[in-house]
C-alpha cells in the first residue's frame, strides 16, 4: 500500500542459477502491476486507482499518468496490447475505458454491459475480451477506423456454447494461440476450453423417436444424432484451484500451454486423488 518494488532475475552463466537483483522502489503502493510485452515499462494502478507508465529502461523517461476522477468506483481489472500502443482498464461498476500510451489521444469507453466483467484482455492489438459473470458470456470488440464496435458474432448471447455458460466458477481469462483469434481459449478455477466465435452452433437434441424401415435409414439417424451433439469447442474439468493458464509458444502445427494450479492441502499428507492429480491433457 506504502511502496512497489521492481527487481530482475540473473543468470549466472557458469552456474545457470538466477539471483535477484534489484531495479528501482517506486513510492506508492500498487493495486494492479503488470508489463508490456517487451517488457520495457511496467503499469501499475495505485490504491487511488491512478494508472502509471513507467519506462524504468530509459531512466531519462518521465512517468505517463492517468488519474481517476470518478471517486465512487476503483479499478478492478488492466490490460495490455501486445503491441504496447494502448491499454484497457475496467472499473468496478463494468466500466471499460481504452487508453492510448500516448496521451494527446482521446479514450474511448466501451458499452457497460448488465453484468459484472470477471476477465479483461487484448487478444490482438485490435480485438478486447470481455467475460461476463452472467453465463460466463464472452463480448469482443473489434477496432475499425471509426473507433471500437462489439464483433457480431457477441450480439446474440446465445451464440454461447451451453456447457460453458452453465459453468459454475467463472471464466478467469482468455488468450490465443499463435495470434489466431478464430480460436479463443478461456479458462476458470476448474476448467479449460476453446471456443470459435462464428462458427455454426448446433444444440444438443434428444434422440428422434423415428422407426427405421431399413440399414440405410438407420445409420442416416445415428449420423444425424452424433451432428446434432457436436459442439464447436472443447472443455476439460480436470483442473482444481487453477490460478493462471497462458501460452508459451505456439506455432501452425504446435502449441504450449501452461496452467499453474493451487496444491491443496492433502498433497501435503501424501493423499493423491488421480481424477485431479494426473490430468488426461498432461501436468
Amino acid at each position: 500500500m506504502s511502496h512497489s518494488k521492481l527487481f530482475a532475475l540473473a543468470t549466472d552463466e557458469a552456474t545457470a542459477k538466477l539471483s535477484v537483483e534489484p531495479l528501482g522502489e517506486f513510492p506508492h503502493g500498487a493495486r494492479l502491476a503488470t508489463f508490456t510485452e517487451r517488457g520495457d515499462a511496467i503499469i501499475l494502478v495505485t490504491p487511488d486507482s491512478e494508472v502509471q507508465i513507467h519506462p524504468f529502461l530509459d531512466e531519462t523517461a518521465p512517468p505517463i499518468q492517468y488519474p481517476h476522477n470518478d471517486r465512487r468506483t476503483y479499478i478492478n481489472k488492466i490490460a495490455i496490447s501486445p503491441d504496447a500502443t494502448k491499454f484497457a482498464t475496467s472499473s468496478s461498476d463494468s466500466t471499460v475505458v481504452i487508453r492510448s500510451f500516448n496521451p494527446d489521444i482521446s479514450p474511448q469507453s466501451l458499452p457497460r454491459p448488465s453484468s459484472a466483467i470477471t476477465s479483461l484482455a487484448f487478444l490482438t492489438p485490435n480485438l478486447v475480451s470481455i467475460t461476463l459473470a452472467d453465463q460466463n458470456r464472452l463480448l469482443l470488440f473489434e477496432y475499425h477506423d471509426d473507433g471500437w464496435s462489439l464483433y457480431p458474432w457477441s450480439q446474440d448471447a446465445r451464440n454461447m456454447p451451453v456447457q460453458i455458460g452453465i459453468t459454475v466458477d467463472k471464466c478467469l481469462g482468455t488468450f490465443v494461440t499463435d495470434s489466431d483469434p478464430s480460436r479463443i481459449w478461456l479458462w476458470g478455477a476448474n476448467w479449460l476450453a476453446w471456443i470459435k466465435p462464428g462458427g455454426e452452433k448446433c444444440r444438443r437434441k434428444s434422440q428422434p423417436a423415428l422407426q427405421a424401415t431399413d440399414q440405410k435409414s438407420e445409420n442416416d439417424i445415428v449420423d444425424k444424432i452424433r451432428f446434432d451433439e457436436e459442439y464447436p469447442h472443447w472443455i476439460t474439468y480436470r483442473y482444481r484451484e487453477v490460478l493462471l493458464v497462458d501460452c508459451i509458444s505456439s506455432g501452425p502445427n504446435k502449441m504450449e500451454l501452461v496452467v499453474v494450479e493451487r496444491p491443496r492441502h492433502e498433497i501435503l499428507e501424501d493423499v493423491t486423488e488421480g481424477r485431479f492429480y494426473v490430468h488426461q491433457y498432461g501436468t
